[in-house]
């Protein structure tokens, strides 16, 4: 696999797994979250408004740098590297790309995003005023959050607001030089989701010049074994606040062949209306192999409870939920639990390495083609089919954040 799908992989997808694909409700017992910047410290308040208001008076805003992980997982250390280069004009033009990856783009009409690795894109009409975050869908932000927030700030509507989106503090640290740059210093503690941020601010350009995101308590909260180190750094190398723009830079328009995430849900039918339609009727069955070359089918599974859980690498929200399906295999294998993580139309090296990253154990079914995916009317991942001894389906789920509910199922199929 490159060092450009690992990164991906890793910034996108591992990243994805402790939170940051789905907006969180903090658990009751964690402090409240902000809810004013009149709550900040003086320094920090003035600090976090001066950004408010820079970021809400540019006219255009030109950016590029670097986005690099540094890992250390079970046992194996890895440091990625990739470029992007990313553009705003007031009020709704935008786009980030990554090199040879994600690519992310406000037309003005429509709002973008695009995978080359799943040749897959989404589209939502875009606004003509500058937008909420809430007016973008939920994945285009959090993948700025974390891969180019300089640029997510300059985007929306009150930018200082989204500092304190899930933080339960941010103070300001001491002064301190980035390659040269002397910049202030935020230090937010976030609990939605959880992780540590150091926010570098460029004095003169009073706008963000590097960021760094500490994931590891988050990894090991999401179940993720052995997490020494996890850091993601985002370096801004050029800022140039109100640079002149042409609107062409911001034209998209999707590869030829790409796949329309919208397009593949069946008219009128919302996703897992499909798959939930399978519930109280046998599953399906199928013959898929693991990893390590064995045959599993459906069919010699009868007499067991059977969890499958499609996924896929590129998929956030999918790497999220991974490691609470494992978990639950974990927990509930000795018990006679069969749990199956349904790999989609992935090469077996790719889904290889991104299992032994995460230290995952759950035994991994590869599916290469779209038969099986159909038969279990997969229209939308993560998708997780809970098959009682019967061999009938129990329930599905479909989406991220639904561990509660699934292991009550998996329990009352195992009665």
């Amino acid at each position: 696999m490159s060092i450009h799908s690992r990164l991906s992989c890793v910034l996108i997808g591992a990243l994805a797994m402790v939170g940051v694909a789905r907006a969180q409700t903090a658990p009751t017992s964690a402090p409240a979250a902000l809810q004013s910047v009149d709550q900040l410290t003086l320094h920090a308040k003035a600090i976090v408004n001066m950004l408010d208001k820079k970021y809400g008076d540019l006219n255009s805003l030109a950016l590029a740098g670097t986005i690099s992980g540094t890992f250390d997982v079970a046992g194996e250390k890895r440091q990625e590297r990739a470029a992007f280069t990313s553009a705003y004009q007031s009020p709704n033009l935008f786009r980030h790309e990554v090199e040879r990856d994600i690519v992310l783009a406000g037309t003005g009409k429509k709002v973008y995003g695009y995978q080359p690795r799943a040749n897959a894109y989404m589209s939502v009409d875009s606004k003509e005023e500058k937008p909420e975050a809430s007016d973008l869908p939920n994945a285009i932000v959090q993948v700025l959050r974390m891969q180019d927030p300089s640029l997510l700030m300059a985007l929306i509507k009150d930018p200082g607001q989204q500092l304190l989106y899930g933080a339960v503090s941010i103070e300001a640290g001491a002064a301190a030089e980035v390659d040269g740059v002397r910049c202030e210093i935020l230090n937010v503690r976030m609990i939605s989701p959880m992780r540590k941020i150091r926010m570098a601010v460029d004095a003169q350009s009073h706008l963000l010049r590097q960021v760094t995101i500490d994931v590891k308590d988050a990894m090991e909260k999401a179940g993720v074994a052995d997490v020494k180190t996890a850091l993601i750094k985002v370096d801004y190398t050029t800022i140039e606040p109100d640079a002149e723009m042409k609107r062409e830079q911001f034209a998209f328009s999707p590869p030829e062949g790409a796949r329309d995430l919208a397009a593949l849900h069946p008219a009128g039918l919302d996703v897992g209306q499909v798959a939930e339609a399978l519930v109280g009727k046998p599953a399906p069955d199928f013959s898929l192999t693991t990893l390590d070359g064995k045959t599993v089918t459906m069919a010699e599974l009868h007499g067991s409870v059977v969890v499958l859980d499609f996924w896929a690498t590129w998929c956030g929200p999918c790497v999220e939920s991974l490691p609470h399906i494992d978990a639950l295999y974990r927990t509930k294998k000795d018990e006679g639990l069969k749990v199956f993580a349904v790999n989609m139309h992935e090469e077996k090296a790719t889904v290889q390495d991104f299992i032994t990253r995460a230290g995952l154990q759950i035994p991994v079914l590869l599916n290469p083609t779209e038969e099986v995916g159909d038969r279990y009317g997969v229209d939308g991942i993560p998708e997780t089919v809970v098959i009682g001894k019967d061999g009938v389906v129990k329930k599905v789920f479909v989406g991220s954040g639904n561990e509660e509910a699934l292991k009550a199922a998996v329990e009352e199929a195992m009665r």
